[in-house]
């Protein structure tokens, strides 16, 4: 085992450490790499609430973040951190983070995996030229980009220009053992407003617009009867609280905030709904499948091939752009909850379809089998195995 002195060291660059997809996977991701690594996290807007989310045993500091400035005067500040630390690997997340991956192209020498999740609303529909530009030039030389859906696997091959042998698809996984099936939770239920018998729609993330939980809320209004859990916090809060009201749904709308293990939650929920703009391999649905929960979504990355065969029915797609879009998004979603409200046997076949779906792919020892392949070949401690999957697979 190597001694503290010779322990790895990297360094992960995020836009922000708050907990969401990136960011509860890395944390999963650090406790399972052991104490043979150390180390720092740099969050650029200096919020760092996942950090609750990292074992306690895990070495890890928190950097305080640099001034906010534009591109080129982070990218220099950047530069000074990189040479003050000299990390032994850099990893960063998302577009968010791309400064910092010029500037470890401009000193040179260190490995580099970026990591890529998904796009904010402004490139829900397509890529914005100018970020497109900045990653083909930021991740020219990076050691590995790291992909979380075959969506985003075509894109940084087909998009961004990236080599094959450059770019690794590695899907979320989930802990199966502590996301698994379980009686209804009649507790949360209670503490809610929610009766026995009363439908309860559920979703979970961090409020943010491109979630689209307002999506979920109009939907939801059309079902006289439904209750609507939100699972999370963000900046959307208000907006969604405000919605609430004007859509006379005060008393059936609950938004308890962020709770760091939302397993009670998923068992008090009799669906799972992903009403997102854009999205790739969301957590929150691995975790609801895995518990053997129905799910409705958006035709957003790899939701559709997540959910199984057996239940792309329950797909929603966006469509083109237009004046009626919205409507008919709310309206497909309100059409299959309204279908799974009033089939319990319905809701309990696609329930073990998810779960089926979930064992067979998405595994979170397999993610992170992964990802220690990766970080140890990157700094030389083994092969830096690239076992991409195929798209679909």
């Amino acid at each position: 085992m190597r001694t503290h002195a010779e322990a790895i060291d990297v360094l992960h660059v995020f836009p922000s450490f708050v907990p969401a997809g990136s960011q509860v996977r890395t944390a999963r991701i650090l406790g399972a790499l052991g104490s043979a690594w150390r180390h720092a996290v740099l969050a650029l807007d200096g919020r760092v609430d996942a950090r609750a989310l990292v074992d306690r045993t895990v070495d890890v500091r928190y950097l305080p973040a640099p001034p906010k400035a534009g591109s080129a005067a982070t990218t220099l500040r950047l530069m000074e951190v990189l040479e003050r630390e000299r990390p032994k690997l850099l990893c960063t997340y998302n577009f968010g983070s791309v400064d910092a991956g010029l500037a470890a192209l401009s000193l040179g020498g260190v490995p580099h995996i970026h990591h890529e999740d998904g796009f904010l609303p402004d490139e829900a529909s397509g890529q914005m030229l100018r970020r497109t530009l900045m990653r083909r030039i930021a991740l020219a030389r990076t050691t590995r980009v790291v992909v979380i859906s075959s969506t985003l696997l075509q894109i940084a091959l087909e998009t961004w220009r990236l080599s094959p042998d450059q770019v690794q698809f590695i899907p979320n996984g989930i802990d199966l053992t502590r996301f698994a099936p379980c009686t209804r939770d009649v507790s949360v239920r209670a503490r809610l407003g929610v009766g026995s018998e009363e439908f309860l729609i559920g979703a979970v993330g961090h409020l943010r617009p491109e979630k689209n939980f307002a999506r979920l809320l109009h939907a939801a209004s059309k079902l006289p009867k439904a209750h609507v859990l939100i699972l999370g916090e963000g900046p959307e809060r208000t907006r969604l609280e405000q919605l609430a009201r004007e859509l006379g749904m005060l008393s059936r709308a609950h938004l308890p905030g962020y709770d760091s293990d939302p397993r009670r939650y998923y068992g008090a929920m009799d669906v799972f709904v992903i009403s997102s703009d854009t999205e790739q391999t969301p957590l929150s649905l691995l975790e609801a499948m895995a518990m053997g929960l129905p799910a409705v979504g958006t035709q957003v990355g790899d939701v559709a091939s997540m959910l199984g065969p057996g239940a792309k029915g329950w797909v929603v797609p966006l469509g083109p752009e237009s004046a009626g879009r919205e409507a008919q998004i709310v309206a497909g979603l309100a059409e299959r909850l309204n279908l799974l409200a009033h089939d319990h046997k319905l809701r309990t076949a696609l329930g073990r379809e998810s779960r089926r779906s979930v064992e067979a792919r998405y595994d979170e020892q397999d993610m992170l089998r992964a990802y220690r392949q990766l970080f140890e070949g990157a700094v030389g401690l083994g092969p830096a195995r690239h076992e991409a999957p195929l798209e679909g697979s």
